[in-house]
């Protein structure tokens, strides 16, 4: 098995590490990472998060996910619900809303 990377990215190239698809928009400056983490689906269509060396941080087994901000990543478990995991892949905000919004959107809230 390997990690397909379907985007030419220097510092990971085009290698075969697990059939992943890295599916991340490009942010302001161009780049794919956010948080030192890149967005990734696995052939079964589940998300995930490698590092820039293409190392599996957090295993792909979430139905959808955005991107980090904030040291957090929405999640989407299997029931539907959103909830928010941690850098480490740990469910800091159980799944249990019907929607959320990227962390990113509050930075200038009460500003």
């Amino acid at each position: 098995m390997g990690l397909l990377i379907m985007a030419a990215i220097p510092t990971l190239g085009q290698t075969d590490i697990d059939e992943l698809e890295i599916v991340n928009e490009t942010n302001d400056d161009g780049g794919f990472i956010h948080d030192g983490l890149i967005r990734v689906q696995d052939d079964s269509f589940k998300f995930g998060f490698i590092d820039k060396t293409g190392k599996v941080v957090i295993p792909c087994k979430w139905e959808e996910a955005k991107d980090f901000s904030e040291g957090l990543a929405p999640v989407q478990h299997d029931n539907g619900k959103w909830g928010f995991i941690d850098k480490y892949g740990l469910l800091t905000i159980l799944c249990k809303w019907v929607s959320v919004a990227d962390l990113s959107l509050l930075e200038n809230v009460g500003r």
